[in-house]
């Protein structure tokens, strides 16, 4: 079954949109943890942190998952940044699920077989934050594009690079606070503001501790207030959908971003996007970024990869951002006239019974509160009509088609007519208190609608699996086709 996995960031005062980009530099420190850094950020420190480190867990570690670095970033790396750790949590890990990489980026994973992203363990581009709202010019960013400061409230940025898929992991250094912030998680790009987490499409912690995703109210269980100091690390596993948070190298809320469980839910469906960094800065807060250009303060889990690694790289060793649309959602076998966007799914393989799931908010720009809904295509279908506002449904089929039973879900008083012995289940919110939620827009609907938990109570209660979705705010006609 699809993974329903879900979203972002924190109402503060303002609607906040989120932009993209990043660079990052290597120190140079002989003592205390620095880098003396020969090559693209790697880090050669004989102190008490940094790489060759033969103890504390800095490189040419052999027990604690350190990094022999010569140069590149990665540890004793052969090729392209990977770790050959003997230890615990680097590469060439033998039952950890940490990654031998010979050259290539590839993880060749001899333990778990868990997730290993087919990238380098170190950053090969660099990121930089981008701005995307700045209120009355009170944002700034260091020239490098990690270090940013707010002087004002309502500023937000994002990575200027996203990932589809993988695992991947970054840090932020709390350099000073502001009200609730920073704000730190990602997001997709056209999650239009901080806090709108009811689209399912980001995941972020605050200040204060308190966490939130796919339309979730504020949750102050299991995270952990930060402050200056104090350094947040995020892992972002895409492949499922989830999004966990550590503080000083302790992943909050019992989390095991390895193992793939606690976190909070993003989407990761066809049709949900790309997810990039975002962060909300407040008057007087600050942070220093590291998506991967310089050593971490904390090792990532195992099985994740430096977020500025696994993208391709210009001329002046920029990432470059593959885009915010992700991977397409397939459409649905279905047309449609919408008074506004219409938006679709379709499975790649249907056969046998077939659900096909039409929702929208009201019937149209007027409110006529009609609807026609015709079903040409062939087989036996069960069909799932849903909408917010009252609607009356007209179900009609062609010669041929087969429906064998009509299921609506709506919040107000609505209706389906509907050819002769076709069995019809209401549950109306305002009638019987039962609903089976609604959704409009795929893969994530906003303003009360939840997309996806329509898609899981229809397929609980009827024992399919979705075959296609298709919806729109304003909906005039819909026709289901071959």
């Amino acid at each position: 079954m699809r993974n329903s996995a879900v979203l972002f960031f924190a109402v503060v005062s303002a609607s906040l949109l989120l932009g993209c980009d990043i660079t990052i530099v290597a120190a140079e420190n002989d003592s205390s943890g620095g880098a003396e850094n020969n090559g693209s950020g790697g880090a050669e420190n004989n102190g008490s942190g940094g790489a060759e480190n033969n103890g504390s867990g800095g490189a040419e570690n052999d027990g604690s998952g350190g990094a022999e670095n010569d140069g590149s970033g990665g540890a004793e790396n052969n090729g392209s940044g990977g770790a050959e750790n003997n230890g615990s949590g680097g590469a060439e890990n033998d039952g950890s699920g940490g990654a031998e990489n010979n050259g290539s980026g590839g993880a060749e994973n001899d333990g778990s077989g868990g997730h290993a992203p087919d990238s380098p363990a170190t950053a090969a581009c660099n990121m930089r934050l981008m701005p995307e709202i700045d209120v009355h010019g009170a944002l700034h960013i260091s020239e490098d594009g990690l270090t940013a400061s707010s002087s004002s409230s309502g500023d937000t940025m994002r990575g200027s690079a996203s990932h589809v898929g993988g695992r991947w992991y970054f840090e932020v250094a709390i350099d000073s606070t502001g009200w609730n912030s920073p704000i730190i998680g990602v997001q997709t790009a056209d999650l239009w503001a901080l806090g709108n987490g009811d689209s399912g499409l980001g995941a972020y912690i605050h200040r204060s501790g308190m966490m939130s995703s796919y339309d979730e109210s504020f949750d102050t269980s299991g995270g952990e207030p930060y402050g200056a100091g104090d350094v947040v690390g995020v892992a972002v596993d895409l492949d499922v959908g989830r999004v966990f948070f550590s503080k000083n190298g302790a992943w909050m809320d019992g989390a095991e971003p390895a193992a793939g469980t606690g976190g909070k839910e993003v989407i990761v469906l066809p049709g949900a996007g790309s997810y990039y960094p975002a962060f909300y800065l407040s008057d007087g807060a600050g942070m220093t970024v590291n998506f991967g250009g310089a050593a971490f303060a904390y090792p990532p889990p195992a099985g994740y990869a430096p977020f500025a690694a696994g993208l391709e790289a210009d001329a002046s060793e920029d990432c470059v951002d593959p885009g915010p649309e992700g991977e397409p959602a397939p459409p649905a076998p279905m047309t449609a006239t919408c008074d506004s966007e219409f938006t679709s799914y379709g499975a790649s393989e249907i056969g046998g019974d077939e659900l096909h799931i039409i929702g929208i908010y009201q019937s149209n720009g007027d409110n006529t509160a009609e609807v026609d809904v015709h079903v040409e295509r062939q087989g036996n279908i069960v069909l799932a009509l849903a909408s917010h506002a009252p609607v009356r449904f007209r179900v009609t089929a062609a010669s041929g088609a087969t429906i064998s039973r009509i299921i609506l879900s709506s919040v107000e008083l609505s209706s389906v007519s509907a050819p002769a012995g076709i069995p019809v289940q209401s549950y109306i919110l305002v009638e019987s208190g039962e609903w089976l939620g609604s959704g409009h827009q795929w893969p994530a609907s906003t303003g009360g609608s939840d997309t996806q938990a329509l898609v899981r109570s229809v397929e609980s209660l009827t024992g399919l699996e979705m075959s296609s979705f298709g919806g729109c705010y304003y909906g005039r006609s819909f026709t289901l086709i071959d």
